[in-house]
Parts: structure tokens; sequence; C-alpha cells
């Protein structure tokens, strides 16, 4: 049960700082959003 929470905690963390580095962007203006959700698309 410890090795899934951990697990599952650190995938928790990583979305959330590539959530917020993409909030960040967008935030700062360098980055448009629409140019980031084609590119995120593929």
């Amino acid at each position: 049960m410890k090795n899934e929470f951990k697990v599952i905690s650190g995938f928790l963390f990583l979305n959330s700082m590539i959530i917020s580095g993409a909030v960040l962007l967008y935030t700062k203006g360098d980055m448009r959003f629409e140019k980031v959700l084609s590119h995120l698309m593929g």
C-alpha cells in the first residue's frame, strides 16, 4: 500500500507542476493558449 501511495502522490505532483508551468507561461503572455493546446494535442 505504501508503494502505491508514493506512485500516486508523485504522479499528482508531476501533474500539478506541469499545469502550474502552463498557467505561468499563459499569464506571462509569452505563449498563446491556442498555441499551447495545439502543441499538447500533437
